[in-house]
């Protein structure tokens, strides 16, 4: 995390003493596709348009992405983030195209958005500290913060940004697969398959036996 602040730091120095780098470094839909300047999708997550967004992004960074890192180690943080940033603004520009094709994507919101999420995907159901104070569960809080994010963005229609943090999380989700607490497919599954036995063949229950266990039988 600290390697990635410190090259956010230094594309933003460039940008402010020179303000024509940004224009090369935001992906814009057109340039981006069309005329395949593709070291945009790349840039575009680690460059902030103002000041206030590179504070809020080295803090988010900081604060989510060092959870993160203590989960799951420092080279998978790193793809997370990178990968959510690049795919997620890969998907809005491609909406973009046809909404607003020159718009320009920057900042580290999907890269974020998706880090975000991995909290819930690594640590689910567990109780954390909130603020280092009040104990909540991780999935809780994530889905929180990550409901907001999208309630904020539809509130404004900018139905880009939507697509990029949505598909900013399932990308950290394929990433993080074999961590994945919030969703296990065999289990639920299992579980499905059983109820549908259950409503098959009417299971019925038959109470507990002396020895305390529970009985079943079918009708």
């Amino acid at each position: 995390m600290l390697a990635l602040i410190i090259v956010s730091t230094a594309i933003f120095l460039v940008c402010v003493f020179e303000h024509r780098a940004l224009d090369h470094l935001v992906l814009v839909p057109t340039l981006g596709f069309k005329k395949l300047e593709l070291w945009r999708f790349v840039s575009a997550p680690l460059t902030s348009p103002s000041a206030g967004a590179f504070v809020f992004d080295l803090l988010g960074l900081w604060l989510i992405g060092s959870f993160i890192e203590r989960g799951v180690g420092r080279r998978r943080a790193v793809t997370i983030y990178l990968a959510g940033g690049i795919i997620g603004f890969a998907a809005a520009a491609l909406l973009a195209l046809r909404l607003s094709p020159d718009r320009p994507f920057a900042g580290a919101t999907p890269a974020l958005f998706a880090m975000m999420a991995s909290i819930a995907f690594i640590y689910g159901r567990t109780q954390i500290l909130f603020f280092g104070a009040m104990p909540a569960r991780a999935d809780v809080i994530a889905w929180i913060f990550c409901g907001i994010g999208l309630a904020m963005d539809l509130f404004r229609g900018d139905y880009p940004s939507v697509l990029a943090d949505v598909v900013a999380a399932a990308t950290a989700w394929v990433i993080l697969r074999e961590h994945v607490r919030f969703f296990s497919f065999s289990g639920n599954w299992a579980r499905l398959r059983l109820w549908w036995l259950r409503r098959r063949y009417k299971v019925l229950d038959g109470g507990k036996s002396r020895e305390g266990r529970e009985k079943k039988w079918m009708n």
